[in-house]
């Protein structure tokens, strides 16, 4: 019950259409974005190339990226995000980086999760008694099938006796 008041005050507090993780992660791939090149093949695909020479292609109607970090999350990844301002580069094209995100990260979706009530309860004293016995008792001890170890496990110094030999063939004495 007390997570459920944490959220639903994170909610009135939260600005924006998304979540306030999501705002936060969708904010920091924007800036690693801007070090990316995205180069358009004529179709759905781009290459993006990234400072270090790094390639990836982004399928923008499949909305997938070779790192696949946007299809595991549902938040474009920075591949995606220096795509998506490649495309917005376009006079015809007004993107809306939004419209990107998967619909669970939504503030109008998380609202709609938590809009139920948690009913609270009465204490103990006032919960009806049960027919079932106080006392468990725990099921009768088998013993397990097989030879029981009767010795201790000797430890590595221990396991040469005297008239043992070592495997170098040296004689070892134990005491």
């Amino acid at each position: 019950m007390k997570r459920i008041c944490n959220v639903m005050k994170e909610m009135k507090k939260a600005k924006g259409p998304l979540t306030p993780t999501a705002t936060y992660i969708l904010a920091a791939r924007k800036t690693v974005a801007s070090q990316y090149i995205a180069r358009w093949n004529g179709g759905d695909k781009y290459q993006v190339i990234g400072a270090l020479q790094d390639q990836h292609v982004v399928d923008v109607r499949n909305k997938t990226c070779t790192c696949r970090k946007w299809e595991l999350i549902g938040i474009p990844c920075r591949h995606a995000i220096a795509t998506l301002n490649e495309m917005s580069k376009d006079p015809e094209a007004k993107l809306d980086i939004y419209k990107w995100v998967h619909k669970v990260y939504f503030l109008e979706t998380w609202k709609k999760a938590y809009s139920f009530k948690v009913e609270p309860i009465k204490g103990r004293s006032m919960w009806p008694k049960s027919e079932c016995p106080t006392k468990l008792i725990p099921p009768p001890h088998r013993t397990q099938v097989g030879r029981p170890k009767k010795k201790r496990r000797q430890s590595e110094g221990e396991r040469l006796s005297k008239k043992q030999k070592a495997s170098q063939g040296d004689g070892v004495n134990a005491t």
